[in-house]
């Protein structure tokens, strides 16, 4: 069962689910609007930034980016969670990736992978809403407890980041780069396919007069 907003208060008032810095306004009828944290880094800046201390960080064209959640969350084992991308973002193009959901017994921070396929950049400004978090109720609280290697992390490091700026990962950056070369090079070969259009007739021409002045000799 996904929480209302009435649900989610309760949950934070009883202790199944725990957000740090909470506001009411972040507060959604069925979800809680999550902020840009301190923390990101983009494949084409190939360094975590401290995003708090910039302002912003910008998302180019193609490119793509790892960003914290300003809010640390934890929910018990009656409650898993999912989040992705607000409807605003959403609309704009850019999409996240962000994992199945978030486990019963889940403590830490969030970082969602953000990819820009447009062709026209994207800032997030420093604890601007970018995520919305959906929690469910559990029909029975679950036996076990998240125990993976997002368990308690905070903040981002070179293990998390290494996929991001793995060179052997083809960016949509590249992608773009190279539509726009195979592009650039299909125009230059039209240019010389007229062209060849327009000698081609004019040779097969003088060859014909060429073949009938012969005849006549």
């Amino acid at each position: 069962m996904i929480l209302s907003d009435k649900g989610i208060k309760e949950a934070l008032d009883n202790g199944g689910i725990e957000i740090s810095d909470y506001e009411d306004r972040q507060l959604q009828p069925a979800s809680y609007d999550l902020r840009v944290g301190k923390q990101g880094a983009t494949i084409q800046g190939k360094k975590i930034e401290d995003i708090s201390e910039k302002g912003f960080i910008i998302v180019e064209a193609g490119d793509s980016a790892i960003i914290s959640t300003h809010e640390i969350i934890a929910i018990n084992q009656s409650y898993a969670a999912r989040f992705d991308l607000t409807s605003g973002l959403a609309r704009k193009g850019i999409y996240a990736t962000t994992g199945a959901q978030i486990d019963p017994g889940f403590h830490g921070r969030l970082f969602a992978r953000i990819v820009n396929p447009t062709s026209r950049r994207v800032t997030f400004t420093f604890k601007e809403d970018f995520l919305t978090l959906e929690i469910h109720r559990l029909a029975k609280p679950s036996i076990k407890r998240y125990s993976g290697p997002l368990q308690g992390k905070t903040e981002l490091g070179g293990a998390d980041v290494e996929s991001l700026f793995s060179s052997e990962v083809w960016t949509m950056s590249d992608v773009i780069k190279s539509i726009q070369s195979l592009d650039t090079s299909v125009q230059v070969l039209t240019g010389k396919v007229n062209i060849l259009m327009w000698i081609v007739p004019i040779a097969l021409g003088i060859m014909s007069v060429v073949i009938a002045l012969a005849s006549l000799k």
